[in-house]
């Protein structure tokens, strides 16, 4: 039998463990590929920020003939449909995607050279412009809940909520103020945010690990931070214009019970070109009521990637990523896996089976 203090010892390295993080790959679940699939051409600029998932179909950004197109592809890869949006200034016409979004039945188009958030119905229609220019922030993400949309910035306002004539409904700020020449400072404010059931969650880029839960009133209700072991290094501008370092949360989508957070993106450069990844990619599942990581999950054969996997949405079956750039690393997977614009991965979801 062990002595009580023995216990007591025994019990506090579990629970270090349990905060430091899994280096090892044993502690990661390994789950199986229900199935994946290419996808056409698309447009690369701002790519990340301007694909995604909803309602079990995937979108993303095309253009021709300077117009831009959203294609929506079902999960078995077929296309469902093409919503065309015009070039230019007027209204219902855009210029620049900064970043696309669905919501509600609802394209949402950030236009950051026009500086407005154009609103479609998911055949095309026009609805709305929304006009950003009196806010004096750089937004680098946003969400929608019922009527109002929470706009994130990195310079003064942590959050604006503006309804959708473009009002502004509340502000959050942050205890500092920064100017545009402050990157590298601004940088540790940048990260995702997304929502579900009527709460806002928001992951940073930089280390320490943290995802912050506010409520439609932009209260902070919960917090979660994790430690992992290794040194990590701070996400940072280099004079070439490029964001390099360890990122720990770029992106993150919620269910009904779980946040889902890709991990892994490790950017780094020396005179070949990028560095190969130092991290091990993988998929953190924190339970979103309460924070705990819940589990640790990947796939063998999707090989590390420095830039990453991006995470586009969950269901009760799957668990949908995507590699649109470096698609090299898959394959083992694929064959000739640059034979395609980039490829969306269903991993089934142990989370409901």
């Amino acid at each position: 039998m062990f002595s009580k203090s023995i216990k007591i010892i025994l019990i506090l390295s579990m629970f270090y463990l349990v905060l430091t993080g899994c280096s090892d790959k044993s502690d990661i679940v390994q789950v199986e590929i229900d199935k994946y699939f290419g996808l056409d051409k698309a447009y690369g600029n701002n790519a990340t920020r301007s694909t995604g998932s909803y309602k079990n179909m995937i979108y993303v950004l095309d253009r021709k003939n300077r117009n831009y197109i959203v294609k929506f592809y079902d999960l078995n890869g077929n296309i469902d449909r093409k919503v065309k949006i015009n070039y230019g200034k007027g209204p219902g016409e855009v210029i620049f995607n900064w970043i696309v979004k669905v919501f509600d039945d609802k394209i949402f188009f950030h236009d950051i050279a026009l500086k407005k958030i154009t609103i479609y119905g998911l055949n095309g229609e026009f609805i709305d412009d929304i006009i950003l220019k009196n806010y004096n922030e750089h937004i680098t993400d946003f969400t929608v809940i019922g009527d109002y949309i929470y706009l994130h910035g990195v310079y003064d306002k942590k959050f604006i909520k503006i309804d959708y004539f473009g009002n502004t409904v509340d502000v959050l700020k942050y205890d500092e103020k920064l100017n545009p020449d402050q990157k590298n400072k601004r940088v540790k404010r940048d990260g995702a945010i997304t929502s579900s059931d009527g709460y806002i969650y928001k992951g940073l880029i930089n280390k320490p690990f943290k995802i912050n839960k506010y409520d439609k009133s932009m209260n902070k209700m919960l917090t979660i931070n994790r430690k992992f072991d290794g040194n990590f290094e701070d996400c940072r501008w280099t004079e070439r214009g490029r964001l390099i370092g360890d990122f720990f949360i770029h992106e993150l989508v919620v269910d009904k019970n779980y946040i889902y957070v890709p991990f892994g993106k490790s950017i780094h450069y020396d005179e070949n070109g990028m560095k190969k990844s130092k991290i091990d990619n993988r998929i953190l599942i924190f339970d979103k009521k309460n924070g705990e990581l819940t589990k640790i999950i990947w796939n063998e054969k999707l090989k590390n990637s420095a830039s990453g996997y991006n995470i586009l949405g969950v269901n009760k079956d799957n668990i949908i990523i995507a590699k649109l750039f470096h698609r090299d690393c898959l394959d083992e997977l694929i064959e000739n896996p640059e034979d395609k614009w980039g490829w969306v991965i269903l991993l089934d979801n142990p989370m409901y089976n």
